[in-house]
């Protein structure tokens, strides 16, 4: 429609000019922002060029007018599309500001552990840490924990030529859970993430009657299979945090790497645990 406006506006007279320049404002107003202004040059520069070389005093004049108008219009419309963003980022920062808050305390538990497989029993064991959240808002907040975790499994009891064997298996573990906790009410949370450990220490023992055998004893024997180093588990669990800081978890942790090298066994365990939490 500018092309043709152009066209027009090399061949009109006088009169036919200012229709042509009226029209052109017509036209050029319906371009929004930024894009108007530099429509409008164009058209200019070109009419200029083309058209009104023996009459440009006036055609400056009459355009002069049109790009003061133009540029009037552009720059209310920028004005307030300039607030309205600021509007909306100064709204974002303040939710913002509102909800992020940063809590770390310790905590401490009891574990309720074991191993999949066949013959395979719980075991008690214990954890302490320590946990940062992170509170992005009301409904979300990111949980990271560095624990000490004792856990294992205990086995049926075998009886060989009337004697019985007793045996359970112990681990030490440095887990470190990053969960998303969500809030569906109050402080009350709902939490999911994975689980990495690091195993430190493990043993195996063999109690027959009132004799004791652990595996470490037996290393001098060439016995010397340990647990993996690393093991990758999944946590789910529920909790609840108090008004006065008191926080209490209760989850469970299914792995999904295998403990030996050989075999299919992984670990599970309940966990139950306490904690405090100070505000940042």
């Amino acid at each position: 429609m500018a092309y043709s406006g152009l066209f027009m506006a090399a061949s009109y007279n006088r009169w036919d000019r200012v229709a042509c320049v009226k029209e052109s404002k017509k036209i050029n107003l319906f371009i929004v922002g930024n894009r108007f202004f530099n429509a409008y040059i164009c058209f200019y520069s070109v009419c200029e060029r083309l058209c009104f070389v023996e009459d440009s005093s006036w055609f400056s004049t009459q355009t002069g007018k049109m790009k003061n108008t133009l540029w009037r219009t552009g720059y209310k419309k920028l004005e307030i599309m300039k607030k309205i963003l600021l509007t909306m980022v100064a709204a974002v920062v303040c939710v913002s500001g509102a909800f992020a808050q940063l809590s770390m305390g310790p905590k401490v538990g009891l574990n309720v552990s074991s191993v999949t497989g066949d013959g395979t029993k719980y075991r008690a064991g214990v954890n302490v840490g320590i946990f940062g959240n992170y509170r992005i808002n009301r409904l979300f907040a990111i949980q990271p924990e560095f624990l000490y975790s004792m856990q294992g499994a205990a086995f049926d009891d075998v009886t060989i030529l009337s004697q019985t064997l007793k045996s359970n298996y112990t681990s030490h573990y440095i887990d470190i859970p990053v969960l998303l906790k969500v809030y569906p009410w109050k402080g009350l949370n709902v939490q999911v993430g994975p689980q990495f450990g690091f195993c430190v220490d493990d043993e195996y023992k063999l109690k027959v009657n009132d004799e004791e055998i652990s595996s470490k004893d037996l290393e001098q024997y060439g016995y010397d299979t340990k647990a993996r180093t690393f093991d990758f588990a999944i946590a789910l669990g529920l909790g609840y945090e108090f008004d006065f800081g008191m926080t209490i978890d209760a989850r469970y942790n299914f792995g999904l790497t295998n403990i030996y090298e050989e075999g299919d066994g992984k670990n599970t365990m309940f966990m139950l645990s306490l904690g405090y939490k100070f505000d940042f």
